[in-house]
């Protein structure tokens, strides 16, 4: 949605919408009351601090009056180096005042695309945020001034711009919308959102709109100490060590370092780097193939849509690449729990899932999963069909709760006492590989009845066979 802005001089804008309810602090400026998708954190808690990218649209790059002519200009053109710098001060006036950074991106395309129009009505018009679990876009913050017109601050320019940066950020006017500001303080000495010029021009935000940046977006110290630079392909990112909250560019390849402390680190939509490092760490790939390295801490992995690895590192991990709940599956991931003992959930089909060492529990839902316990006394449950699964080293636990599945006790460092439980004798198998034959097997007759087969240092406890079944079992020597 466009918002509009009257040149200064001009006069009562229309049409003005009916009044809503009116008060007389900050929050008749917050569009998401009205568009709950109107703030650029709007998938978490508000005060979580941004990272919003811009760029200049280059002379290339323009849209033409048939892609885009909301408002009758004339035409399109850049940003010259001095309007350019004006925005760069706008850009960093915003950031004192609220747990915002702003990065300007080399490229076409940002979450806010900065130009000029010719011939409109209006001063300027910019893009609220549109943020959804599915992703994020902004759109474009244009002024229309004469061709060379000075925006540095001091001048109405300048006023505009920071106005139309306040809807980039999430603020409508006062006047719009369910809340809106007692009339008497509808004007530019309380907030730069209003269209009522009252005191002269403005070169920072009022009162107004310091208060309602912070309360969306949290205060600049929630910042302070990030460092951020542009690769060939990719926005790096380094916290600074404090728990941090982290909300990567969307439509960027990300590579996120998060430093000490305990972490939070949302992914974007492509193939995300993230590392947790040190801290108990909550990280979360989104959508894309991303590679999500926990490190030190009981951390929390979750790779989303993609085909992901996530890596738990030490101390007791949970990892996931999806939520049943949620409908989100990711497709060919790797999940390895490493040291600790970890919890693996995994969703979707294709998937490779290890739990390292320590004393983990691995659930996988879907189709085709090779899941291998590892060291330690494991917890393996299957959901789903075609599951390959080695317990490894330790007395695990394996519940079977879909169908063809093969147990493998082929690899060399299989041993311990497995409990399996729903091992189905027409539809699951055993193997054992060539380095055994039939007379290395032995059965026998455990409490209950229940069949107990044993071979090298492995020994295998059926809970819902009987010894009379035995003859039953599918095994593969192969």
């Amino acid at each position: 949605m466009c918002l509009l802005c009257l040149m200064s001089t001009a006069g009562t804008p229309d049409p003005i919408p009916a009044a809503g309810r009116e008060v007389s602090d900050y929050t008749a400026l917050l569009a998401y009351l009205d568009y709950s998708w109107g703030r650029w954190n709007a998938t978490e808690r508000l005060r979580t601090p941004v990272i919003v990218s811009y760029t200049f649209t280059e002379t290339a790059d323009l849209p033409s009056l048939a892609e885009f002519d909301p408002y009758g200009s004339d035409g399109y053109f850049s940003f010259n180096a001095d309007q350019r710098d004006a925005f760069r001060q706008a850009a960093e006036i915003l950031e004192k005042m609220a747990g915002v950074v702003m990065v300007e991106k080399p490229g076409a395309e940002a979450m806010i695309n900065v130009f000029n129009s010719d011939g409109s009505q209006w001063s300027g018009w910019a893009n609220y945020p549109s943020v959804s679990e599915y992703g994020s876009s902004g759109g474009n913050l244009v002024l229309d001034y004469p061709a060379g017109t000075n925006y540095r601050p001091g001048t109405d320019a300048f006023q505009v711009m920071l106005h139309e940066l306040g809807h980039a950020m999430g603020l409508k006017h006062p006047f719009e919308g369910s809340v809106q500001l007692i009339d008497r303080f509808d004007n530019t000495y309380n907030t730069l959102m209003s269209y009522d010029w009252s005191g002269g021009t403005k070169s920072g935000f009022s009162h107004l709109d310091v208060d309602a940046l912070t309360h969306l977006y949290g205060t600049q110290a929630n910042t302070t100490g990030w460092r951020m630079s542009w690769g060939a392909d990719e926005f790096r990112l380094t916290a600074s060590g404090r728990a941090e909250f982290l909300i990567t560019l969307p439509n960027e390849r990300n590579v996120v370092r998060a430093a000490g402390g305990n972490d939070t680190v949302l992914g974007g939509s492509e193939a995300d780097r993230i590392w947790g490092q040190s801290g108990h760490d909550t990280l979360r790939g989104a959508y894309g193939d991303d590679k999500i390295y926990g490190g030190a801490g009981a951390d929390r992995l979750e790779g989303g849509h993609g085909s992901d690895t996530l890596l738990g590192g030490a101390g007791a991990d949970k990892l996931s690449n999806g939520t049943a709940d949620a409908q989100t599956y990711g497709d060919s991931d790797i999940l390895r729990g490493e040291a600790g003992n970890d919890r693996l959930a995994q969703f979707g089909s294709t998937a490779n899932l290890y739990g390292g060492a320590g004393n983990d529990t691995l659930t996988a839902t879907g189709a085709n999963v090779r899941v291998f316990g590892d060291g330690g006394a494991d917890v393996i449950v299957i959901r789903d069909s075609s599951a390959e699964i080695w317990g490894g080293a330790g007395d695990d636990i394996l519940r079977l709760d879909g169908y063809d599945a093969t147990l493998r006790y082929d690899a060399p460092n299989q041993s311990g006492r497995d409990k399996v439980f729903g091992f189905d004798i027409y539809g699951d198998q055993i193997a054992f590989g060539s380095r055994y034959d039939a007379t290395d097997l032995s059965f026998s007759r455990a409490a209950g009845g229940k069949l107990l087969l044993e071979i090298g240092k492995t020994a295998i406890l059926f809970a819902d066979l009987r010894f009379a079944e035995a003859t039953s079992l599918q095994i593969d020597f192969a």
